[in-house]
């Protein structure tokens, strides 16, 4: 046995394999810089501009798969009240705000795509109001019979459809800031940067696995907090919506207020922090109502929700 040659021919080998692989780890580089940059002219490109509010927005919809997409769902939210009265209330006020809106953008050229439609779901239980993309909202009869009476609060027929219409104009604001398309816009580039770090990590001869799913839970983690975060913001706007709309049809916006209260004291368990929760807590959302009602009131004008 000749272990020279051997070690010659090792020593011949050892060089191109080390080619090899500062070829395949360029190679990897590039497509990871690609995927990245293809992410980033994605997101970036999705600009529309808000038939409602006038901005220019990142979204991942058009307005008409929108409206498609929440009619889609309408079915698979669960049983719809068979109280012809309530349901007629519900839509009566919903409407209402609907129609206050589209007169109010008629001043500024702009018109309301969406379909609103109001529904009051069959959930006794469950104390919650949520808008599907393109105008279907939703307020389950838990959340409703808390809304026409409350023993701490005055239950005037008043009070009641004022704190209908805080919550409706508060689920419209959801509609029409387009939200749900934007949430959509942003977690696709989050998970597309993210396969960029994966298509990177997949080549390499070891630890493949391990390092594949250490980069799927970092894409999920982040795409989670930051989620978080911008749901947080959604909700402070579409509370401004709903006091915007509330003055505009004539209601006292102060309802608002008691719209948290309701939904503070019917909330079940421990409250997490803010930061790790998808609204603002409490306190913070009366501040940020209380505010805005008072900016109103000083200068006899509606500002824009912020």
């Amino acid at each position: 046995m000749s272990y020279p040659r051997k070690n010659r021919l090792a020593r011949q080998v050892s060089p191109h394999r080390s080619q090899i692989n500062a070829q395949r780890f360029r190679l990897r580089l590039l497509i990871c810089f690609g995927v990245l940059i293809l992410s980033a002219i994605s997101f970036y490109g999705k600009g529309q501009i808000n038939p409602v509010t006038g901005e220019t927005q990142r979204v991942d919809m058009t307005i008409e798969e929108e409206i498609r997409l929440g009619l889609q769902s309408v079915s698979s939210m669960g049983p719809l009240s068979t109280n012809r009265q309530a349901t007629a209330h519900v839509e009566r006020i919903g409407n209402q705000l609907v129609a206050s809106l589209d007169e109010f953008n008629k001043t500024a050229n702009r018109t309301i795509p969406y379909p609103f439609q109001f529904h009051l779901l069959d959930a006794p239980q469950t104390v919650n109001a949520f808008a599907l993309p393109g105008g279907q909202i939703f307020v389950t009869t838990g959340l409703y019979r808390q809304l026409e009476h409350n023993r701490y609060m005055s239950n005037t027929q008043q009070d009641f459809d004022g704190r209908l219409a805080g919550v409706l104009g508060h689920e419209i604001g959801h509609v029409i800031e387009r939200h749900a398309a934007q949430r959509l816009a942003k977690s696709n580039f989050i998970q597309g940067v993210f396969s960029g770090f994966e298509v990177f990590d997949e080549s390499r001869t070891s630890r493949v696995n391990s390092q594949s799913r250490g980069t799927k839970m970092a894409a999920d983690a982040a795409d989670w907090f930051i989620g978080l975060q911008y749901s947080r913001a959604d909700e402070l706007a579409s509370d401004g919506w709903g006091v915007k709309l509330m003055a505009l049809t004539g209601y006292d916006p102060t309802h608002m207020i008691e719209v948290i209260d309701i939904l503070e004291s019917s909330a079940t368990g421990s409250q997490p922090i803010e930061f790790l929760s998808t609204h603002p807590r409490p306190p913070n959302r009366r501040q940020y109502i209380e505010n805005l009602i008072l900016e109103n009131s000083q200068n006899g004008t509606l500002s824009e929700p912020r």
